[in-house]
């Protein structure tokens, strides 16, 4: 695995596109690789972090988002080197929603969680299986993000946690790390990070 940075340059027309747009940006990050395998990234202010399998490929489709050169590192290291009870520093972009049934036996219409104490919730639920246990954390950003896709406006509400977390389960949040978390991933949400 890989962690990527990229640092997003606005005064590039193709940045500024792909900041208006989740599925622009995602788009341009599969450009930059030879592989369609799934990747997860978070915008940062104007960092890009991408975990990926391949290292990225393609600095042509780099340069529709930046005038410096990536960053990227063997993500292998620190992912085997996280300890049990350990307390960490954690960011993650996730898509909180729910599922509200409409009619018996039939999968239900999903809704995003609007409300603060309902997104609160959402990630506190998760922590069984993810691995870990929340201690404190806060958001930091929450709105909604429109854009078109195949012809369709798609409506995502992506929110920003922030705080501490002990982890249980090193191996169920290695998995949370590098496949993760709830829906949305393709557009910017699910990717856990943590610092020591």
């Amino acid at each position: 695995m890989y962690i990527s940075q990229i640092k997003v340059d606005d005064s590039l027309n193709s940045a500024k596109r792909a900041l208006s747009s989740p599925h622009i940006m995602h788009a341009i990050i599969e450009n930059c690789f030879e592989t369609s395998e799934q990747k997860l990234w978070r915008l940062d202010d104007d960092k890009l972090l991408i975990v990926s399998t391949k290292p990225l490929s393609d600095l042509h489709a780099v340069q529709q988002l930046s005038k410096e050169s990536p960053v990227t590192k063997d993500y292998e290291p620190f992912l085997s080197s996280l300890i049990k009870e350990k307390v960490y520093r954690f960011r993650l972009t996730a898509n909180p929603v729910h599922s509200v049934p409409t009619e018996p036996g039939k999968r239900g219409k999903v809704l995003a969680h609007v409300t603060i104490d309902q997104q609160m919730e959402w990630l506190q639920s998760k922590s069984d299986k993810l691995g870990v246990d929340f201690n404190k954390f806060t958001i930091t950003a929450s709105e909604f993000t429109k854009f078109r896709r195949n012809g369709k406006d798609v409506t995502l509400k992506l929110t920003t946690y922030n705080g501490f977390l002990t982890v249980k389960d090193n191996d169920l949040l290695t998995q949370a790390m590098i496949t993760g978390i709830g829906r949305a991933k393709a557009y910017g949400a699910g990717l856990l990070t943590l610092m020591s």
